[in-house]
C-alpha cells in the first residue's frame, strides 16, 4: 500500500496533536449523548467509544448480540472465579478424583523446582493445572485424543481452568517428564481475565508453572475442575477408517462438541503414517467462537500442530510460518449473520467447500472436520439442513442432551435423520457430556481470544511458542490509513462496508472510532472500479454543534468513502468468491490533520498490511464485538505496576489521562463504580471523549 505507513516511533498515548487517540476522555454535551442513545436504540449497536466501562461491576456479560445485552456490564475486569457461578444448584460441586497416580519414592523419578518426572502404570492418569511442556521418555500416553510417544516430544500443554483440564493417561508402563515453561502470565498485566486461571503458588519457593490436581474440588481458590472427557474408541476408529471423510460435528452450547472436534483432530494427526507431513483440514463455521481465527470469521484451516489448549492460546496462525497451522481461506461474517445475512453465509460455506475439494484433488487422503455453531440447532432447523446440503458431509456426529430448550431431541432430529438417510450420510447421536463449568462466559473468552491475538508478537525460534508484546496497545505504533481529501493521491482503501444495521452516513466516523474492523482484499473488477468513486460520509451535525462553527475537526472527520445501502437500507456483502480476509484490526482513533484512520494490527500481520493494494482493499465493520478489553488495558497495567512497586503511567506527563480516587490511571471510556453511582438515576451510557 503506497501511502499507508506505520509510525516511525511509538506514539504517546496522549498528546497535544489534533487527533483522536484511544484514551482521550472528555464529556460531551447532553445533546450529543442523547443523540447517541437514540442511535444505539435504533441501530442495536453500541459503539464502545461512547460508553462508560465500569471498573468494578460484578455481573455477568452476555453476548453483545443478545436481546438482553447491557453494555454497562461489558468488559468487567473483576473476575473472581469462585463468585461467577455461586449457585450450588446450577453447578453442584461433587468431590471426585482427577489424578489416579499416587506419588511415592518408587514412581517419582525427578522432583525439582523446574520439572517433575514420573512413572505411570497402565491406565494411570495425572491431571495438572497450569502451563507445561510434556516429554514422553518411554512408553505411550493418550492426551486429548493424541497418541504421544517419544518422537512426539515435547508438546506445550495449556491446562487452564477456563476449560476442561487435559488428562495424561498411560497405555502400558510409561515415563513422563513435565517441565515448567513460560505461561500466559504476561497477559495478566493487561486484563484480570487471565488471573487465577493457572497454577497457584503454595509458597515462595514454588516456581513451577504447573501443579498436580488430585481432586476436582478443594483448590486454594475454590475452583472446580473437570477433566476432558475421554473419546469413545469406537468413534475414533470410525473417524479414521472412513476413506476421505467429511465429518460434521454438531451440538448445543457446552455439549462437548468442540472438545470432541479437537480431540479427534489430535488423534488423526498422531495416527497418520507420515506424521512429519500430517495435517487435517478444519472447516470452522462458528464465527463467534472460532478455534484458529479472530472473532468474526469462518475459515478453512490446515491444522498441522496438536492442540492442547483453549483457543486463546492459539488465536490465529502466524502467516507464512511453515510449522504453524495455516489458514487456507477465510471470510468475514457479520454478527447474527444467519438471521440477517443468511444467503451470504451459505455462499461463504459453499466457497470454502469448493476450496477444500480443490485441495482434495491433490491430497487424496485429506480429512475434513466441520464444526458447526450452536445456532445450527436453534428452533429453526432449516439453516442446519441447508448447511448439510451445501457441505454434503460423509457423517454427522450430533451431541444431544435428552432435551433441547424444552423440546425432546428426538422430535427435533427427525428432519435431520430423514435428510441424512436421503443423502446417504451416516448419522450418529452421541450423549453429551459437558466438559467444563463455564468459569468465563463466552463473551469473556472472546475478549481473551482477541487480546491474545493483538498482543502476539512472534513465535520463539526454539520452542515454536508464541511471544507476547509486553506493552499496552495505546503505546503501540499505529498504521495511518488515509481516507482523503484527494482520492488519487492519498486514499488507502476502496471504502468502508458497514455490515450492521444502517445508520446515517454522517455517523460513520463516530461508529468506527474505537471499533474492530476486518481488512479484506477483493479481486472483483467491479468493486475495484469503485476506488475513488464511492460516496463519502458527510459532516456530522452533532459534532459541528459540539465543536462550533469555527472548528475544522468535523469537516476533517467527514469524507470517509463507504458502500451505500440498497432501498431497504441494507448494505450488500462482497462476493465470497472474490474476497479474502487479510487480518482483523483495531481503529484506535483518527488523525484529523492528515485525515487518516489509526489502526493497530498484531506484529505478526504487519507485513500483510504493508503489502496491501489500495485499489483492492475494503474495510469491513460489523463482524466483531466491542473491544472493551482494549480500553481497560492501561488501567489494569497501572494497577499491576503499582502492586509490584513499580511506578505506572505518569499522570503529570500524560495530562490527558484521568485519575481515579485510588490514584490509578483511568483510560478512555473508563469510570470507577463510585463515579458511576454519582451519576444518580441517569446511570446511563455517556460519551467520555471527543475528537480533537
Amino acid at each position: 500500500m503506497p501511502s499507508l505507513k506505520r509510525r516511525a516511533e511509538e506514539s504517546p498515548p496522549r498528546g497535544d496533536k489534533a487527533n483522536t487517540k484511544l484514551a482521550e476522555a472528555r464529556p460531551v454535551s447532553a445533546f450529543a449523548a442523547a443523540r447517541q442513545r437514540t442511535l444505539e436504540t435504533s441501530s442495536g449497536y453500541v459503539d464502545l467509544a461512547f460508553k462508560s466501562v465500569v471498573v468494578e461491576l460484578k455481573s455477568e456479560q452476555p453476548s453483545a448480540s443478545s436481546s438482553d445485552y447491557n453494555p454497562l456490564e461489558d468488559a468487567n475486569p473483576t473476575y473472581e472465579l469462585d463468585k461467577e457461578h455461586d449457585s450450588s444448584e446450577e453447578n453442584p460441586r461433587v468431590d471426585a478424583p482427577l489424578t489416579t497416580w499416587k506419588g511415592n519414592q518408587t514412581n517419582i523419578l525427578i522432583d525439582t523446582y523446574e520439572e517433575l518426572t514420573i512413572e505411570l502404570r497402565h491406565r494411570e492418569t495425572i491431571v495438572n493445572i497450569g502451563v507445561y511442556d510434556i516429554f514422553i521418555e518411554s512408553g505411550v500416553v493418550i492426551l486429548n485424543g493424541a497418541v504421544l510417544k517419544a518422537k512426539n516430544s515435547p508438546q506445550r500443554v495449556f491446562a487452564l481452568c477456563t476449560h476442561s483440564l487435559p488428562v495424561v493417561e498411560a497405555i502400558g508402563s510409561s515415563v513422563v517428564r513435565m517441565r515448567t515453561c513460560p505461561s500466559m502470565k504476561l497477559l495478566e498485566q493487561f486484563s484480570d481475565l487471565f488471573t487465577k486461571i493457572g497454577a497457584v503458588a503454595k509458597n515462595q519457593d514454588f516456581r513451577r508453572s504447573f501443579t498436580t490436581a488430585y481432586r476436582n474440588v478443594g483448590d486454594e481458590l475454590k475452583r472446580s475442575f473437570i477433566p476432558v472427557a475421554a473419546l469413545s474408541p469406537g468413534l475414533i476408529l470410525k473417524l479414521c477408517v472412513i476413506k476421505s471423510p467429511k465429518i460434521m460435528i454438531a451440538g448445543t452450547k457446552h455439549s462437548g462438541k468442540n472438545t470432541y472436534a479437537n480431540c479427534s483432530i489430535n488423534h488423526m494427526l498422531t495416527s497418520m503414517k507420515d506424521e512429519s507431513e500430517a495435517s487435517v483440514f478444519f472447516l470452522d463455521l462458528d464465527a463467534s467462537k472460532p478455534e484458529y481465527t479472530p472473532q468474526g470469521q469462518i475459515a478453512l484451516v490446515e491444522v498441522r500442530k496438536l492442540n492442547f489448549g483453549p483457543s486463546y492460546s492459539h488465536p490465529a496462525p502466524i502467516p507464512d510460518d511453515g510449522k504453524d497451522n495455516h489458514i487456507i481461506w477465510s471470510h468475514c461474517m457479520p454478527l447474527n449473520a444467519i438471521a440477517e445475512y443468511p444467503e451470504y453465509f451459505f455462499l461463504c460455506v459453499s466457497d470454502l467447500i469448493k476450496r477444500y475439494e480443490a485441495l482434495h484433488s491433490h491430497h487424496s487422503k485429506a480429512i475434513l472436520v466441520i464444526n458447526t455453531p450452536a445456532w445450527a440447532l436453534s428452533n429453526d432447523i432449516d439453516p442446519f439442513l441447508r448447511t448439510i446440503s451445501h457441505i454434503r458431509p460423509t457423517s454427522i456426529s450430533y451431541f444431544y442432551s435428552g432435551q433441547r430448550e424444552g423440546r425432546p431431541d428426538e422430535q427435533f432430529l427427525g428432519p435431520v435423520r430423514a435428510a441424512c438417510e436421503k443423502d446417504g450420510i451416516e448419522f450418529s447421536a452421541i450423549e453429551a457430556h459437558p466438559n467444563a463449568i463455564p468459569l468465563r462466559t463466552d463473551s469473556r473468552l472472546a475478549s481473551m481470544h482477541m487480546l491474545s491475538y493483538f498482543h502476539c508478537e512472534d513465535l520463539d525460534e526454539v520452542t515454536g511458542q508464541r511471544i507476547y508484546n509486553p506493552t499496552t496497545l495505546s503505546r503501540t505504533s499505529p498504521w495511518d490509513v488515509h481516507y482523503g481529501p484527494d482520492p488519487s493521491d492519498s486514499l488507502d482503501f476502496i471504502g468502508v462496508l458497514m455490515l450492521s444495521e444502517w445508520t446515517d452516513a454522517s455517523c460513520i466516523a463516530t461508529i468506527l472510532n474505537g471499533s474492530l474492523i476486518t481488512i479484506v482484499e477483493t479481486s472483483d473488477p467491479a468493486i475495484q472500479a469503485q476506488y475513488g468513486n464511492l460516496p463519502c460520509a458527510p459532516e456530522d451535525v452533532t459534532l459541528r454543534a459540539h465543536y462550533g462553527p469555527a472548528s475544522s475537526i468535523p469537516a476533517r472527520l467527514a469524507g470517509i468513502p463507504y458502500f451505500p445501502p440498497d432501498q431497504n437500507n441494507v448494505v450488500t456483502p462482497l462476493d465470497p468468491g472474490t474476497t479474502k480476509v487479510v487480518c482483523t484490526a483495531l481503529i484506535r482513533g483518527f488523525d484529523a490533520h492528515t485525515r487518516a484512520l489509526e489502526i493497530l494490527v498484531p506484529s505478526t500481520h504487519s507485513a500483510l498490511v504493508a503489502e496491501l493494494d489500495p485499489q483492492k482493499t475494503v474495510l469491513v465493520f460489523g463482524c466483531c464485538d466491542h473491544p472493551a478489553w482494549a480500553y481497560l488495558e492501561d488501567t489494569q497495567f497501572d494497577q499491576m505496576a503499582r502492586k509490584k512497586g513499580v511506578m505506572g503511567l505518569n499522570p503529570d506527563k500524560d495530562a490527558a489521562w484521568r485519575v481515579g480516587k485510588s490514584g490509578i490511571i483511568m483510560g478512555p471510556w473508563v469510570a470507577d463504580a463510585e463515579e458511576v453511582e454519582g451519576w444518580g438515576k441517569l446511570h446511563m451510557l455517556r460519551k467520555l471523549r471527543r475528537f480533537k
